[in-house]
């Protein structure tokens, strides 16, 4: 291969995946580290030169085979003074990927000052040599007052060149800043920027490199765009024939302004060419970019293009209070929608063309309705009223004088006697159903039931045996099944909730309680995780005719039910699409948006590869949160999952204080003497355990125990899990088997009678247990706990499968500590395709497996 051969995309993919591992090591040591990853000296030096570029230069446009002294150097540039063909140059303008730009004016009897783009000496490759060529005869095309003018071209010293008319202005973000420009004022400049755009398309030049320092405003306000370096013409040029094979494979772009295509190494279009423009409007109506790119790896910079969507203008301007620009109110709304509609990830799903893109921004400058919204007559008339207000208001005004004075007594006397009647039906259902549980618990009375002692399960069921029996008010009777329905529900008592729910009774005259029980059922049955359930579940959401918000929490549903039952790629795609339509419905600081976020992330969490991305996810759902939201319960929530898939990943001082800020949030909402705080101190207790703090942690859990036996006394289940923990640090970490012992089978003894989701727990503790067991030696014991696992497990059929093959890999472990060696084949064989699927490479149960499968199976590469 030569030198001057361009990296195809596989070779460019592992070159930024070379370039993301080193970013964090010294420069010194460079060199050599890239030798250890190729024995390619032309991989290694793109590797280099990519470190260098990220390390020393800000806003640069990178392509695959740039190379450090193509967009740093400074060998053998020219000096003011000197002269170049007919040109004597000025001073230095800039140097980018493939040369360097002077300030120069023709040194004959012509005096005009233009700007010299020459080929560096550095840059003589073929593909080089082949873009510059094309960047000549693109301009050579295109003939528009917004675009820089070519005005001669030629090689002269063996160096092509070509000359441009000189433009004496400013980026346009820093002309709009330093100008104080007002939003339209700002608009009208875009609007520029779209011409010029526009005309480059009609004569099918993508522009592929726009970004505010290459449009630059001149002192009377004129826009001119620049710099068609990595321009794609869509048509072949004259004497350009070989272009096209030049460019394949490669890749260039300024990350802060790149469409997902281009970061994926996808066909571009024009469609690349408007996703840039939304992301140049976005920063004209903010001063702000639409994502956050600084300090960010490669990897991560990919992932935020390819999956994150960007902050809309106005919530940018609200996340920044002390900006000198203050029309986050106007932006809301059409513009909003004009950014969201040109930054979609899709290329199908922009704007068609920058013109239909220009028409909106036109459209919003006249009042009139964007062209993306012309389907929704309710937006259509409110422009028009608003196009119109004058005559509108006039006659309004005249109209409401006449209908006001006899409406309003109406009204307020219909007002007034429906919350009457609201309210004294609100009266009587309540207290029907507060004396109906009332009744219901005196039966756990001992006086009453001649000393038997009664479990809340019993209560429970006698109260459903009630509701059953008895002839209660329609709406009583869905009140009580909607509430112990639930109460059996969280005890994952699957089937008498659903025996429950199966006794409501649809109103006609209720309509939000219909559906709410619509969604019950079939968060129900996937709860239950059976094949049977979740079709069943499908089918009732199928038949369910809902509102369009209620339409929207049920495909949130179906793409869980989706995930359950092993479809992921297709649970995905539905959570994303939802995600996508609950932005463009509703907007980012809405709570349909923030449910279908927090509901792709979950999926994507399932899913031990696209845990990064889900990471992502909840750190945006958590910023929703702090921004637009005062649910400071669920913000705990979504910043706990943003912790655990920390911990996950590997970053475990990032994933503890975030654990820290959760426990703090919990404190200012419930106070120390709460269920959740105890837990929070558990999961503060795994970090310092994790992070080589093990007296640390026993000192979390203890507080974590105390917290609790002051709330529920010390023979309650709720203390079960702290004292397991304990167990485990003792175990894993102390290696204090025996007194690890004493704090599992106290664990045990709390849970004595647990059902349920509780009874899963259980098991899993007595999983640990066994490990404990068989550091003892005490193999018989352990080798009956763990086939018990097996079976308990089994029972569940493929929701519990990843939890039967842990309890395999203990078992392969004890037959090969023991000899019993075809058994623990056998074990081995059966367990090992769910647990190279589903744990973490750097997990127990991987090391374990992997071992073991590479002494009995076959071995998988780390």
């Amino acid at each position: 291969m030569k030198k001057s051969d361009p990296l195809n995309k596989q070779q460019w993919q592992q070159v930024k995946d070379w370039f993301n591992d080193l970013l964090d090591v010294p420069s010194g040591q460079w060199p050599e580290r890239v030798t250890t990853l190729t024995s390619d000296e032309r991989l290694q030096q793109a590797v280099l030169d990519m470190l260098a570029v990220h390390h020393q230069s800000a806003g640069q446009t990178l392509t695959p085979n740039q190379s450090v002294a193509s967009v740093l150097g400074e060998h053998g540039q020219l000096k003011a003074g000197q002269t170049f063909g007919r040109y004597q140059i000025i001073r230095t303008l800039g140097s980018g990927g493939m040369g360097h730009v002077y300030l120069a004016e023709r040194d004959d009897e012509v005096n005009q000052q233009v700007a010299i783009k020459i080929l560096a000496a550095h840059s003589m490759d073929d593909q080089a040599l082949a873009r510059f060529d094309t960047e000549r005869r693109v301009l050579a095309t295109l003939e528009h007052p917004n675009i820089a003018r070519l005005i001669d071209a030629g090689t002269e010293q063996d160096k092509p060149y070509y000359v441009m008319e000189y433009i004496d202005g400013v980026p346009i973000d820093a002309y709009c800043q330093d100008n104080d420009l007002g939003l339209n004022q700002r608009l009208i400049l875009f609007l520029k920027v779209c011409e010029a755009v526009a005309h480059a398309h009609n004569n099918l030049i993508v522009h592929r490199d726009l970004k505010p320092s290459n449009i630059l405003v001149t002192e009377t306000g004129e826009v001119k765009l620049l710099d068609f370096g990595i321009a794609k013409p869509l048509k072949i040029l004259p004497g350009t024939d070989q272009v096209h094979e030049t460019l394949v494979g490669t890749t260039a772009l300024t990350p802060q302004y790149a469409a997902p295509e281009q970061v994926q190494g996808e066909a571009i279009t024009v469609s690349c060419d408007i996703y840039v423009l939304g992301l140049v409007l976005h920063r004209l109506l903010t001063d702000s970019h639409a994502f956050d790119l600084s300090g960010k790896t490669w990897g991560r910079i990919e992932s935020i293009i390819n999956d994150q969507l960007p902050t809309l203008p106005s919530s940018q301007l609200k996340k920044h209070p002390t900006s000198t620009l203050n029309w986050s109110a106007k932006l809301k709304g059409d513009l909003d929608s004009i950014v969201g509609h040109a930054l979609k990830k899709g290329p199908h799903e922009r704007y068609s063309s920058v013109r239909q893109l220009a028409d909106d921004v036109q459209h919003y400058l006249n009042h009139e309705p964007l062209q993306i919204k012309r389907n929704q007559s309710g937006y259509r008339l409110r422009k028009q009223l608003r196009r119109h207000w004058l005559p509108v208001s006039a006659l309004a005004t005249i109209f409401g004088v006449m209908l006001v004075s006899s409406v309003w007594i109406w009204q307020q006397s219909q007002t007034i006697m429906a919350e009457r009647d609201k309210a004294l039906t609100e009266k009587k259902v309540a207290e029907e159903v507060t004396d109906f549980l009332v009744e219901t618990f005196k039966s756990a009375d001992p006086t009453q039931t001649l000393g038997t002692e009664l479990t809340a399960g019993d209560i429970l069921r006698q109260g459903m045996l009630q509701i059953e029996r008895e002839a209660f008010d329609p709406l009583v009777k869905n009140r009580l099944v909607e509430a112990l329905g639930d109460v059996y529900l969280s005890l994952a008592d699957f089937d008498q909730a659903h025996e429950l729910y199966q006794m409501y009774q649809p109103q006609v005259s209720d309509a939000d309680a219909d559906h709410r029980f619509i969604l019950k059922t079939a968060r129900l049955l996937l709860s239950n995780q059976q094949e049977d359930a979740a079709e069943e579940a499908i089918s009732l959401l199928q038949d369910a005719e809902l509102t369009d918000q209620n339409a929207l929490a049920l495909s949130i549903l179906k793409a869980n039910i989706l995930n359950a039952s092993g479809q992921i790629h297709e649970a995905t795609a539905l959570a994303s699409k939802n995600r996508m339509d609950a932005l463009q419905r509703y907007s980012a600081a809405s709570n349909e948006y923030l449910n279908s976020l927090i509901n792709l992330a979950r999926i994507k969490r399932s899913n031990i590869d696209e845990k990064p991305a889900s990471l992502l996810l909840y750190q945006e759902a958590a910023e929703l949160l702090e921004q637009h939201h005062d649910d400071l319960i669920q913000l705990s929530e979504v910043k706990t999952s943003v912790a655990i898939l920390l911990k996950d990943v590997g970053r475990l001082e990032e994933a503890n204080q975030i654990f820290l800020e959760v426990h703090e949030l919990l404190l200012t909402i419930y106070g120390q003497d709460h269920l959740k705080v105890a837990n929070s101190l558990n999961s503060l207790g795994i970090m310092a355990e994790r992070l080589g703090d093990p007296q640390k942690a026993l000192d979390f859990y203890h507080q974590g125990i105390e917290v609790k036996t002051q709330l529920y006394g010390e023979d309650s289940p709720r203390l079960a899990s702290s004292y397991y923990n304990a167990a485990e640090l003792y175990s894993s970490k102390l290696k204090a088997y025996e007194l690890s012992l004493k704090y599992y089978q106290r664990a045990f003894e709390l849970m004595t009678g647990a059902e349920g989701k509780a009874l899963i727990n259980l098991n899993i503790m007595q999983r640990a247990y066994a490990k404990t067991l068989i550091e003892l030696q005490r193999f018989a014991e352990a080798e009956q706990l763990l086939q018990n696992q097996i079976e308990f497990f089994a029972a569940f059929n493929m929701p519990a499968r990843y939890s039967e093959s842990q309890s395999r890999v203990y078992l392969a472990y004890l037959y090969d500590l023991t000899g019993e060696t075809e058994k623990a084949a056998t074990l081995i064989k059966e367990a090992w395709p769910f647990i190279e699927h589903k744990a973490g490479k750097n997990s127990f149960y991987f090391q374990l497996g992997n071992k073991l499968n590479q002494k009995y199976g076959n071995p998988v590469e780390q």
